[in-house]
């Protein structure tokens, strides 16, 4: 990584014009989070975890759009479980591990528009509420 790539402000560089400085506090209160930061230490220790890991989360939060889109909710271990199954099924982990590589080299493959790809795919791995 370059680290020229690394969006921190100086001393002269407006905080609220650019958003790293958003980002940055927010981090910050996330950090303080004390499941947060076992989380965070437990499960973010390689590069191979987090990427999954941000897999798992971007799937996470697609799964939760997709039912508030269709004025559901699921509770998390719904989604969780979503989720997992959908780990668990190549067709779909196919899927998900091309949008991330598509996603770790900058390519904005749009998780969330394959989300109706999945949905023909699970074929009941997605829950009818």
């Amino acid at each position: 990584m370059n680290a020229d790539m690394i969006p921190f402000p100086d001393k002269n560089d407006n905080h609220k014009k650019n958003g790293h400085g958003k980002a940055l506090q927010m981090m910050g209160k996330i950090m303080e989070n004390d499941e947060f930061r076992s989380f965070f230490r437990d499960h973010f220790n390689n590069w191979n975890d987090i990427t999954i890991l941000i897999m798992c989360m971007k799937l996470y939060d697609m799964v939760d759009q997709f039912y508030i889109k269709k004025n559901q909710k699921l509770e998390s271990e719904e989604i969780v479980e979503v989720v997992k199954n959908a780990i668990k099924n190549t067709d779909i982990r196919k899927v998900l591990v091309d949008n991330m590589m598509n996603f770790t080299k900058g390519i904005e493959s749009g998780f969330s528009k394959n989300m109706a790809e999945i949905e023909n795919i699970s074929q009941g791995l997605i829950l009818d509420k």
